[in-house]
């Protein structure tokens, strides 16, 4: 069940980077994109707990990280906490019906990303212009990213309860 998983979540990422860096390029709104690797990170958090968020996190940065990133680590440090965080709900919430908080959290995780990556990138090299980076970057970037949130989280959701994904577990809960 957990290797099912594993693999599933790797799917996931090698997707959703690669339409991320491809196919929503094309698709910009306001010049920017919607950051699909934290969906995934924020999902795997919320529905598996803090551990596996950390980890699907580490693996969605190291994809950037290795592709775009001049320091490797940066932005995996930055998916890791937000997945991490996204388990902490896990706790607590039961996937169902309910998009709000997961819609909720993706937003926080998109904000939290972008804040970091501000801090890393310019607020370090002394440029600090974060209004402007706030309203041509953060805001479009969260607005699309929550919009993706809707249909990927579905379908994320969907395959983390389909039968095939649970395997044996259910059967075994069974008896």
């Amino acid at each position: 069940m957990a290797l099912r998983r594993f693999f599933l979540y790797f799917a996931g990422i090698v997707v959703c980077f690669l339409l991320q860096t491809t196919v929503f390029q094309w698709f910009s709104l306001a010049g920017v994109a919607p950051n699909l690797l934290v969906i995934v990170a924020v999902t795997a958090g919320l529905l598996n707990g803090s551990v596996p968020g950390i980890f699907c996190g580490m693996a969605c940065g190291l994809f950037v990280d290795c592709v775009y990133g001049n320091v490797i680590g940066l932005y995996a440090l930055f998916y890791m906490l937000d997945g991490y965080l996204a388990g902490l709900v896990h706790q607590i919430y039961s996937p169902g019906e309910e998009y709000s908080i997961p819609l909720l959290l993706t937003g926080a995780g998109d904000l939290l990303f972008n804040f970091l990556y501000y801090c890393a990138e310019f607020l370090l090299r002394n440029r600090q212009a974060f209004g402007t980076y706030f309203v041509k970057i953060m805001l479009p970037e969260l607005v699309y990213t929550l919009l993706a949130a809707v249909f990927i989280y579905k379908l994320l959701l969907w395959l983390h309860n389909h039968p095939a994904v649970q395997g044996r577990q259910k059967e075994e809960d069974n008896a």
